[in-house]
């Protein structure tokens, strides 16, 4: 922002008071004077108007009898903590290069729906940026009022200038804002620029019309904005990137934000961004909106509806493309209710600072995140991922739809427990879980598409974990890895539940696999009691390495597995390899490359 320059008012000696009021005439032509010599006089010249220009540093009243008021050439500064009352009815002609500043002080411009009070050009075509406009700085006094107002011809580009009407105000409580209209702003309508969480004392019927941008809000100040607004001709809404660190909601507006900068939300004490039906965010490449992070707690609550779904994508919005932006991002800190409902991810999941998908989960929390009822559309790498052991969804991970990206989910193990089996998916080749040790019972449930598993799959743990498979469900393996039930004197079990119909499939992830292109399935001592695979396909395994003799190994098992009406293929060395101490229960299984017993110990 520009140092605020001063023209000091015209010396009084110089100027006629007409109802109470500095003015001189200001004439079209040459006026039409009584006084003697060649000079112009003192008589009325045509349309008379006031001069108004420099500090106001005492209490002022500027009365509609003497309106309009011409600021010559020069700003208007309120200081000293002066109070400037605007009567009903009057107009403030501005010229190029110059605005009305209220620096230290208080404005009562309070007009009437019949006699509003207008701030303008004078330029009689008021054309956007004709003039600066209107600044309320930080030490603007309580009970600052406009309106029944209109700002018009404003937004000149210069000085820094980011609106018609700035706020850079920290204090909440101290603006009134009603029934005001900012026409034909070269710049923005309404800025908030300040980062702090100011809030209007009263904020209502705000109109903008013909105006690139409509609000310009740094994320700090967004609770500020408490209704909708009307906008005519105007293209977008600016989000200044910046810590949302209060309880905030972003009111639904019927234009888009765009959003200028990353933005973060969370604080020392907590806070929750509720962002309402219908809304619709904007984000540049490398940016992203980012809940929980740095040690703040923060909550995000996007639930729109189904005929209003809020919207996150690009720049470009529907016509962007995967990446164009990193995606919503929930740190270690995100609190419990965190919901992702009835809302539309798109062309996010830029390949940059880890980030692994249009929604991209990085802790370990049990129970906090919940997204349901939400599209995922053309996303970067995968349409949601989470990237910590150990997180679990809340209670629902459902009803959600992937379309053309390469991944749908790429989850921990642990979160995999929570997608239900109302997903949908066009367009996308398959799901990821990332090999870990899974030390709790869960059970995952079939997709229409198969589960990619990067990384070896291990099942142990004090609690006795158990890993059941839904029948329909198929999970592929890269060379090198394996599913591991037991190990480490940790227990572990798996129950695989298929149907003749919807069996559960064990396979390579590789295109056209040949036998051994991954290791297997490995049964370790630790296994428990009552693991079953049953309607099970087991294609591909029994590649050499770490002890695995086939598509199954058993090894000093006991009774613990039965393996029945399931099918082998395509495994290299044996389909299923019983060591010594190992009595498993085998029935109805198709075997071509054979069960290979090794003997008494």
């Amino acid at each position: 922002m520009r140092v605020s320059h001063f023209a000091f008012l015209v010396a009084a000696a110089a100027v006629p008071v007409v109802d109470g009021c500095l003015c001189v005439p200001i004439a079209e032509g040459e006026g039409e004077g009584e006084g003697e010599g060649e000079g112009e006089g003192e008589g009325e010249g045509e349309g008379d108007n006031c001069v108004l220009a420099g500090a106001i540093d005492s209490d002022r009243t500027l009365s509609a009898a003497c309106s309009p008021y011409e600021v010559d050439n020069a700003d208007v500064s309120v200081t000293n903590g002066a109070a400037l009352t605007i009567e009903p009815g009057v107009e403030l002609r501005f010229d190029a290069g110059h605005w009305f500043e209220l620096q230290d002080g208080t404005l009562i411009a309070d007009g009437t729906s019949d006699a509003p009070i207008v701030f303008t050009s004078t330029d009689s075509a008021a054309a956007a940026g004709s003039w600066l406009g209107l600044v309320l700085r930080q030490d603007t006094r309580t009970g600052t009022i406009l309106r029944h107002a209109v700002i018009r011809g404003a937004g000149e580009d210069a000085y820094g200038q980011d609106a018609a009407l700035e706020i850079e105000v920290q204090q909440g409580g101290r603006v009134t804002l009603e029934d005001l209209s900012v026409e034909r702003s070269a710049t923005a309508g309404l800025a908030l620029t300040m980062a702090a969480p100011f809030t209007f004392a009263s904020f209502a019927r705000v109109a903008i019309s013909d105006a690139p941008v409509g609000l310009r809000v740094n994320a700090t100040a967004l609770g500020a904005i408490t209704e909708e607004l009307t906008f005519t001709n105007v293209d977008d809404n600016e989000l200044i990137g910046d810590a949302v660190e209060t309880d905030s909601t972003l009111v639904f507006q019927p234009l888009p934000w765009r959003v200028l900068g990353s933005t973060t939300v969370g604080s020392a004490a907590g806070c929750t961004l509720t962002i309402e039906p219908g809304s619709v965010l904007r984000f540049d490449t490398g940016e992203w909106l980012e809940v929980g992070g740095g040690g703040n707690p923060g909550t995000l609550i996007a639930s729109g509806s189904a005929t209003d779904p809020i919207v996150f994508e690009g720049v470009h919005g529907a016509d962007g493309q995967a990446g164009d932006w990193l995606g919503v991002v929930l740190r270690d800190d995100v609190r419990t209710d965190t919901v992702i409902s009835h809302a539309l991810l798109q062309h996010g999941g830029q390949d940059a600072y880890g980030v692994r998908g249009c929604l991209h989960i990085a802790t370990s929390s049990i129970g906090r995140v919940g997204v349901r009822d939400t599209a995922f559309n053309e996303c970067g790498q995968a349409g949601v991922a989470a990237t910590e052991d150990g997180f679990e969804f809340a209670t629902f991970f459902a009803n959600n739809s992937f379309t053309s990206m390469p991944a749908g989910v790429d989850l921990p193990p642990t979160a995999v427990g929570q997608v239900s089996a109302t997903q949908s998916y066009t367009g996308v080749a398959e799901n990821v879980i990332r090999g870990s040790v899974l030390d709790r019972p869960v059970t995952w449930l079939a997709q229409p598409i198969p589960y990619r598993v990067v990384g070896s799959l291990e099942v142990n743990g004090a609690s006795n974990p158990v890993l059941s498979l839904q029948g329909g469900i198929t999970l592929r393996f890269a060379g090198g890895e394996w599913l591991e039930i037991g190990g480490g004197g940790e227990p572990g079990g798996l129950a695989v539940l298929g149907m003749a119909s919807a069996p559960v499939t064990f396979e390579s992830a590789e295109l056209g696999a040949a036998a051994g292109s991954w290791l297997g399935l490995y049964f370790r001592p630790d296994t428990l009691s009552n693991t079953s695979l049953n309607y099970a396909v087991v294609r591909h395994g029994g590649e050499g390495g770490f002890g695995t003799h086939g598509g199954v190994t058993l090894d000093h098992v006991g009774t613990a597995v039965s393996i029945t009406n399931s099918s082998f293929e395509s495994n290299a060395l044996n389909d299923i390899w019983v060591s010594c101490e190992s009595t498993p229960t085998l029935s109805g299984n198709t075997t071509p490359a054979g069960v290979l017993n090794d003997g008494p110990c």
